[in-house]
């Protein structure tokens, strides 16, 4: 694993963006890395919220202060249970069925996927 930052997070708000957590291992030791260096914040935005393991553990013990992820991996353990009570105050989990909805629906009167974030980012300005 590489230990070097390109350029400078002194005294700035740091996003980190990956496609999955899945131990937290990876994501966690780069955080601690770019807190070392003088990062402000540290907010990590994730598509899949794997979260297997001690994963929630090493979140809550990291300099992370925020994580982003989507719902394609349901927050609810089979028991019932909140798998991110842990870190509920740092967590924030993005709905993403109706993009998926949308996205289904494009491919099925083929059309186009792509317009479907040309039409998010006009709606975000």
């Amino acid at each position: 694993r590489s230990q070097h930052i390109i350029g400078s997070v002194e005294g700035r708000d740091v996003l980190m963006v990956d496609d999955m957590i899945s131990t937290g291992g990876t994501i966690c030791e780069a955080a601690s890395l770019v807190k070392k260096q003088g990062a402000k914040s540290i907010t990590v935005a994730a598509t899949h919220a794997v979260f297997a393991g001690k994963a929630v553990e090493k979140i809550k013990a990291s300099p992370i202060e925020r994580v982003i992820v989507t719902n394609t991996i349901p927050r609810e353990t089979l028991e019932g249970g909140d798998r991110f009570k842990d870190i509920d105050d740092r967590i924030e989990v993005l709905c993403i069925s109706k993009l998926f909805a949308d996205a289904i629906h494009h491919i099925h009167h083929n059309q186009s996927i792509s317009a479907l974030f040309r039409n998010f980012a006009e709606s975000k300005r």
